[in-house]
C-alpha cells in the first residue's frame, strides 16, 4: 500500500493508488532486464505481511480485511512458488537478467512494528550496513539484520529469498574506514568523540 492510498474500499475506487505484488513483479522484471546480469537488484519490504511480496510459498495474510470490492471472489494462483519470475508468456533469457534478493521484515502472517517512528527492518538495515565488507554474501548481511531485528522487533521473523549466496553487490562494497564523530563545530574548531587515549591532541 503506497503512501496516500485509501485504507479501505469506497464505491467507485479504481485501485489506481495501490500496487499489487503482480504489478511489482512486472516492474522488477523490467528493471532486472535493464540492469543486466552484472548488476544486483535488492528489495527491502518493510511492511506487514511482507513475506508474500515476493509471490513465494507463504499463503497466510492475517491482519485487516482485504482491500476489495463487495462480493469479490478471489481465484487461487497456481505455480507461484518462485521469487519474482515473469508471468508473461514471452520467452526471456534469464541469464541476461540481474539477480534479485528480497528481504522482508515479517512473515506473511505477521504484522510489522515501528521503532522510534521508523520501520523496524529499515532501522535494522541502517544498523547493519557499517558491518559489511567486500567478501560478505547476502546471507551474511541478512544474518546481521536478523540479529538487529531480534532486539528491535523480537516477535517478527524477517525473510530472505533469491540469490542469497551471491557476494553482496558483486563484491563492489566500499568498506567504511574508521572515523570519529564530531559533536560540535565552533569557528574553526571541531570537537570529536576521541582524545588523548586515542592518540589525539588539540591543534590549531
Amino acid at each position: 500500500m503506497p503512501y496516500g492510498a485509501p485504507p479501505s474500499y469506497k464505491d467507485g475506487y479504481d485501485f489506481s493508488q495501490h500496487l499489487r505484488d503482480d504489478e511489482l513483479e512486472s516492474l522488477l522484471f523490467d528493471l532486472r532486464l535493464k540492469i543486466g546480469p552484472t548488476g544486483d537488484v535488492i528489495v527491502f519490504a518493510d511492511a506487514c505481511h511482507s513475506g508474500t511480496v515476493s509471490r513465494g510459498e507463504e499463503i497466510s495474510r492475517g491482519g485487516m480485511p482485504a482491500m476489495q470490492r463487495p462480493n469479490y471472489t478471489p481465484t487461487k494462483g497456481v505455480g507461484e512458488s518462485v521469487v519474482f519470475q515473469t508471468s508473461s508468456s514471452e520467452k526471456v533469457d534469464m541469464s541476461q537478467m540481474a539477480p534479485i534478493v528480497v528481504i522482508s521484515g515479517a512473515q506473511a502472517s505477521e504484522v510489522n512494528y515501528e521503532h522510534n517512528g521508523a520501520g523496524s527492518l529499515s532501522t535494522a538495515i541502517s544498523r547493519s550496513v557499517d558491518k559489511v565488507n567486500s567478501s560478505m554474501t547476502y546471507r551474511g548481511f541478512f544474518a546481521q539484520i536478523v540479529k538487529e531485528m531480534s532486539i528491535l522487533a523480537p516477535s517478527q521473523k524477517p525473510i530472505i529469498e533469491g540469490n542469497i549466496d551471491r557476494t553482496l553487490f558483486a563484491g563492489r562494497v566500499i568498506e567504511q574506514e574508521p572515523f570519529y564523530k564530531a559533536y560540535k563545530v565552533r569557528d574553526n574548531t571541531a570537537m570529536i568523540y576521541g582524545g588523548k587515549l586515542n592518540g589525539h591532541f588539540q591543534w590549531n
